[in-house]
């Protein structure tokens, strides 16, 4: 026969970390203005620390009019983007896209992270192997203002998203298989 126990027991999980930010004002200035260069070039670091990195990602808006919806580094499209590329749901969030002919965009990816398959132009997630030897610099962005004349206001999101190991102790029931049960008998009186 049989008896539930209870035991300890300590595991190691994985929490899912997201680390994001957003700078909403990267001005590109005109080739004709000879004070500021027309030319942004934007490494794309990730301190790694004691976590273990398993996709990062970038969006670029290249008009004044494109924004992702933004309440706080933690609470955001990219994020949910990101978890929805990640963890593979189908959640169909996709993010704003965004074109300008008077701006040149060029990612130069120098990490061999694998892209996932929802992209554009102007954002993608990319999803880390954990057997290559991995450098802080994932990429880098160049962005170039072809215009004249005209300044341009630039929008750039970065996520990084991380697991991170911690001890839990948990009770778990189990079923304790017992070949010989000890009975004493109690007389009534």
């Amino acid at each position: 026969d049989s008896i539930l126990i209870t035991t300890k027991s300590i595991e190691i999980i994985k929490d899912t970390l997201f680390t994001s930010s957003y700078d909403e004002e990267l001005f590109l200035k005109p080739i004709l203005d000879i004070t500021k260069t027309n030319k942004i070039s934007i490494p794309v670091n990730i301190e790694i620390e004691d976590k273990q990195l398993v996709g990062w990602g970038y969006w670029i808006g290249l008009n004044k009019s494109n924004q992702l919806l933004w309440m706080d580094d933690q609470d955001n499209e990219l994020n949910r983007f990101a978890y929805q590329e990640f963890f593979n749901k189908d959640e169909a969030i996709v993010l704003e896209t965004s074109e300008n002919e008077n701006i040149k965009l060029k990612i130069n990816n120098i990490s061999l992270d694998t892209r996932t398959l929802n992209y554009a132009n102007n954002y993608a997630f990319y999803r880390t192997d954990e057997k290559i030897q991995k450098t802080n610099r994932k990429a880098e962005i160049v962005i170039e203002n072809l215009s004249s004349v005209y300044t341009y206001t630039i929008q750039l999101g970065l996520v990084s998203v991380f697991f991170k190991e911690r001890e839990v102790e948990l009770d778990r029931e189990k079923y304790l298989v017992r070949k010989y049960f000890k009975l004493s008998i109690v007389e009534d009186e």
